[in-house]
């Protein structure tokens, strides 16, 4: 997913035109929103200044927490800035995910021989663009069902807090490139044991069920060694890629802030009575298993032609957030949509930040 946003992301680098001013809502939805939580790509992410930039963006539209993939020193830098402002700051960690090369960060790599594998067939299918709901990745992508995968995540995360001195993890990428399961021998295996431990379910079923394991072991894995290393750390996370056959897992996962996507990027938008019924969906199952969870609704959004959204459609999406009566909210994509007048306003408004802001947040290029 990022991969294409940021290739749809440089189609409006030289500029796009702002869309108009939007009006302050006849009525506000009456529900307060708790967490609000910007998580975008694109920005200079260097200097001390481009540090105050980004944290007086986050500020002035109304969030209280930023998702950021910034390197070593660029976070040093940043941390004490978003302190002075009360901002939570979660590194991110998209460990499964390779496209530009495993994650590094002292000591820690990747582990060897660890990727997900699938039949040429399937592999060929799944390079070609049909359904923008679901957007082709390149690989290579890591097996999350190994435990390998499982501790290189946790120790790069446990690294982030030590390097970064961050208020928690947000994790990224982690699920399977076809939005199913993977198909190398590992799997195959493992998956074959839970099939005759689980004789009640049909294939289908297992195929499921052992996928959902495993993609919340990786999380607990993550968990407990974040925890350990700081007890008041916590977690969040885009739950992306989405599982096909159940797309709204979050309540099954040991993450604070699970940010389930209740409105997609890319056009056709979904009717707003899907994204009403999303938005339900994860309120009724916040608390399903953990106590602590916030039902947390995500938004994506982005600049480029094929999606790109009018301030009122980003509004009625923020509604539809707050009528269910969720408290968690992030949103995220390329930089650019920090530009449009219109958009930052209903952020603003909808946020509690700064009424009117100046165009062009985001430095040109």
């Amino acid at each position: 997913m990022r991969t294409l946003c940021l290739v749809l992301c440089l189609l409006t680098l030289c500029g796009c035109a702002n869309q108009p001013v939007a009006a302050p809502p006849a009525k506000a939805a009456a529900n307060h929103l708790d967490w609000k939580c910007l998580w975008v790509w694109g920005l200079p992410r260097k200097t001390l200044q481009d540090a105050q930039h980004e944290v007086a963006i986050s500020k002035s539209l109304g969030f209280n927490a930023i998702a950021c993939d910034g390197k070593t020193q660029y976070m040093k830098l940043l941390m004490p800035e978003a302190r002075k402002q009360g901002l939570l700051v979660y590194a991110v960690n998209g460990a499964p995910y390779g496209q530009w090369g495993f994650a590094k960060l002292g000591t820690i790599q990747a582990p060897p021989n660890c990727v997900q594998e699938f039949p040429p067939e399937e592999l060929k299918a799944m390079s070609v663009q049909t359904d923008p709901d679901l957007p082709v990745n390149p690989g290579p992508w890591l097996c999350i069902d190994r435990p390998e995968a499982r501790k290189y995540a946790a120790d790069l995360s446990v690294a982030m807090l030590k390097e970064y001195g961050v208020d928690g993890i947000a994790l990224d990428w982690t699920g399977y490139r076809n939005y199913r399961g993977c198909q190398c021998e590992y799997s195959r295996v493992e998956r074959a044991k839970f099939a005759a431990a689980h004789p009640e379910l049909s294939a289908e079923q297992v195929q499921k069920e052992f996928s959902l394991q495993r993609i919340e072991l990786y999380y607990q894995a993550v968990r407990d060694a974040v925890l350990a290393e700081n007890p008041k750390a916590r977690l969040m996370c885009h739950i992306y890629p989405q599982f096909a056959a159940e797309p709204l897992y979050g309540w099954r996962l040991p993450v604070e802030h699970p940010a389930q996507t209740v409105a997609w990027f890319f056009k056709p938008h979904w009717p707003m009575q899907v994204v009403e019924q999303n938005c339900a969906t994860v309120k009724q199952t916040e608390h399903k298993r953990y106590a602590y969870q916030v039902g947390t609704g995500f938004i994506g959004l982005d600049m480029a032609p094929e999606a790109v959204k009018t301030p009122d459609r980003l509004r009625q999406e923020i509604h539809a957030i707050k009528a269910a009566g969720l408290k968690g909210f992030c949103i995220a994509g390329g930089a650019e949509f920090l530009n449009d007048q219109g958009l930052s306003d209903v952020l603003s408004q909808e946020l509690g930040g700064a009424a009117h802001l100046h165009p062009a947040l985001v430095p040109a290029k």
